[in-house]
């Protein structure tokens, strides 16, 4: 992984761009979906700091009537929920700061429940605690529960519970 990050560090500070997506089977996957979905946590925090940066910089050409922002900050609200899913908490914990400064795709996440429902279903408890944490805090202001539902109906209690996953169902029902 160390190999990985200083590889992403050198193309960063060569000018690569952090908003490109892949094309064919991996379309829609950039990477910092891809460090989030493998729990690359060294690499997500240099990814992170760039698309922040990035989004500052399409922000001000908008401000400025320069141009439309670039950066898909979509690809932060999908690699937040991959790391949930797939129980990364320290790619979690790092995609939260971002979340913490205003990230809507994250804080949007963070609503839908996608992201808890994804750690509750994965049996993911550290993930669990981690996202109902930042839901006492600064998500509570966005409308984050334990009672958000999916468009089936579906809460974090049903899906851990239906994946089997019993310390997430006592941990959700305490």
């Amino acid at each position: 992984r160390k190999d990985v990050t200083t590889a992403v560090e050198t193309l960063l500070s060569a000018g690569a761009r952090v908003d490109v997506q892949a094309k064919g089977e991996y379309a829609g996957w950039s990477a910092l979906t891809v460090a989030a979905r493998y729990g690359h946590t060294e690499t997500l925090k240099l990814l992170v700091s760039a698309a922040v940066r990035c989004e500052a910089e399409n922000l001000n050409e908008l401000n400025e009537g320069n141009g439309a922002a670039s950066t898909d900050t979509c690809a932060f609200g999908k690699a937040f929920t991959l790391a949930a899913a797939n129980g990364h908490e320290p790619c979690l914990k790092t995609l939260m700061v971002a979340a913490s400064l205003g990230n809507a795709a994250i804080c949007h996440e963070m609503r839908s429940g996608r992201a808890l429902m994804g750690a509750a279903h994965g049996g993911h408890t550290e993930g669990v605690v981690a996202l109902l944490a930042a839901a006492v805090g600064w998500a509570q202001d966005i409308g984050v529960g334990l009672d958000v539902r999916d468009k089936d109906g579906w809460t974090a209690l049903l899906a851990a519970s239906d994946a089997g996953h019993e310390e997430c169902v006592m941990y959700l029902l305490d």
